[in-house]
């Protein structure tokens, strides 16, 4: 039987199953979705590259 890891999400803050991990952050299935709908210029669009920013950002932390 597989393990599931579970994780916080980083970007909806949410605890979920881990689905996208970089750099030790998660990124749910909902969220990485949400990602890949979304049109630059959209307010969503903005909000997802900054939390995805967020996530390079404190890597070193």
């Amino acid at each position: 039987m597989a393990d599931i890891d579970i994780m916080v999400c980083g970007i909806c803050r949410k605890i979920k199953r881990a689905n996208i991990v970089i750099l030790g952050r998660n990124i749910c299935k909902s969220c990485e979705e949400e990602i890949v709908g979304a049109k630059a210029g959209d307010e969503a669009y903005s909000r997802y590259m900054e939390s995805i920013r967020n996530i390079f950002d404190n890597s070193g932390k």
